[in-house]
């Protein structure tokens, strides 16, 4: 209601905010209850990068004076296998971002966005993102893989969201009906 009160309540509340670490499952840590709606994007970037990212990161929102009120959040992850996941073989880190959801949010998430696809980022597939399958085919190396699957357990395209045909650039039967 007060953005110009945003530096100073978001300075008064981080003092309260305890400096801790926590090792757990990530739905005993992560799914906590939301009071107020926002919206959000986060990146997957390799742990390697991490250091580099958030530093550039921090500059843009402060040499730009965003009007955030949300702290970022990281968190690591160890790689893995599976062909469209973010870690897909390699340890990463992720960064979450977060704004109001009344706020726009197209020139913050932009300019963060550009930095974690300059170290190679992949988007959480359930949060705010601007790739097309182009971009997706660049950034997973199986992709091709990934859509011989698709297309075998699906040819007809019966679960082909408008979502997914934006990622996969497939057609779904409800587009060509």
């Amino acid at each position: 209601m007060f953005p110009s009160k945003n530096e100073f309540v978001a300075k008064a509340s981080a003092k309260v905010i305890s400096d801790s670490n926590k090792i757990h499952d990530s739905h005993k840590i992560y799914a906590t209850q939301r009071l107020v709606k926002f919206k959000e994007m986060e990146y997957n970037i390799p742990t390697s990068s991490y250091k580099v990212v958030f530093k550039e990161v921090m500059r843009i929102v402060n040499s730009k004076k965003y009007n955030v009120h949300y702290p970022f959040e990281s968190r690591v992850v160890k790689k893995d296998d599976i062909y469209l996941s973010p870690a897909y073989k390699r340890d990463s880190a992720y960064i979450a971002c977060h704004i109001y959801n009344k706020k726009d949010h197209r020139s913050y998430f932009s300019d963060l966005e550009k930095v974690f696809r300059d170290y190679g980022g992949r988007p959480h597939w359930g949060k705010m993102h601007t790739l097309s399958a182009n971009d997706v085919q660049d950034l997973y190396p199986e992709f091709s893989r990934f859509m011989e699957h698709r297309a075998a357990q699906d040819p007809d395209g019966l679960f082909v969201t408008p979502y997914l045909q934006q990622l996969f650039g497939v057609k779904s039967i409800a587009a060509t009906a």
